[in-house]
């Protein structure tokens, strides 16, 4: 009986896969397989990641400033500078 054809999953490779044992196997290799789990992982995690990039960016500004002994600025400076109030912790009263 032949085998039937088999095509990776990862859509950026989509080659035929060639040589498997199992109907079980979606990939045509442990690269194709890890990547592909990599971008679906950072896809759903997209606003998390974002809004973490963006508190880290505004904590190195602070920092820099507190560095510095500089402890009262303009909310205006700051925002000139990349200060993104967007992502200030938010204080909720459960």
């Amino acid at each position: 009986m032949k085998k039937p054809i088999k095509f990776c999953k990862n859509p950026d490779c989509e080659d035929e896969i060639l040589d498997y044992k199992s109907s079980k196997k979606l990939y045509c290799s442990d690269k194709c397989r890890n990547y592909h789990g990599h971008k679906r992982r950072s896809e759903e995690n997209l606003e998390f990641n974002l809004s973490r990039k963006g508190m880290i960016e505004n904590y190195k500004l602070l920092k820099l400033y507190q560095d510095r002994d500089i402890l009262i600025e303009d909310l205006d400076k700051f925002e000139k500078l990349g200060f993104n109030t967007k992502y200030l912790p938010e204080n909720k009263i459960l």
